[in-house]
């Protein structure tokens, strides 16, 4: 039996087991196969390169590597190696391995002039002070809206919690 052949058969099986016989018959004539194309191409791969057995059992495609994944870490904690290691420690395989960021790692954060850090998501005093400060402008009827959300921003900035680059 060709690879094709045997693909369309396993698929056919497993349409069976599926609840879906009217399908695997068609399967097995050659009908329909257009429906089933990737399938078919996978299952077709997988055949090619050996996972299939002669008595129409599937074996496992890697065996589980042995040892233990290891990250190891520089001084300021960051992976540098991924590797699987023995018991003993010694490296049986490298996994991945990643470049040091460039830059100075004391100061990983260059903040330009004219600019400051400020949390994701507002925090209850930066609230409190926009909410403030809105209340306190739009007392006066000249503003705009635009003039209000300045105001309230500005607050909201001072009332940042204070972080270091």
């Amino acid at each position: 039996m060709d690879v094709e052949q045997r693909a369309r058969e396993l698929l056919a099986r497993c349409l069976d087991e599926w609840g879906h016989p009217c399908e695997a018959e068609n399967i097995r004539e050659g009908e329909d196969l257009e429906s089933y194309e990737s399938e078919l191409r996978l299952i077709s791969q997988l055949l090619f390169f050996g996972m299939d057995t002669a008595d129409g059992h599937v074996r496992a495609a890697l065996t589980p590597p042995e040892g233990h994944v290891v990250v190891t870490r520089n001084e300021a904690g960051q992976a540098v190696a991924v590797t699987r290691q023995d018991d003993e420690g010694r490296i049986l395989s490298v996994i991945a391995e990643f470049e040091a960021p460039e830059g100075d790692m004391g100061n990983p954060i260059s903040v330009p002039d004219g600019f400051v850090l400020v949390p994701r998501y507002a925090t209850q005093e930066m609230r409190s002070a926009g909410n403030m400060e809105m209340d306190r402008v739009r007392a006066d009827p000249t503003m705009t809206i635009a003039c209000v959300a300045y105001y309230a921003w500005e607050a909201m900035l001072s009332a940042r919690p204070e972080v270091k680059p």
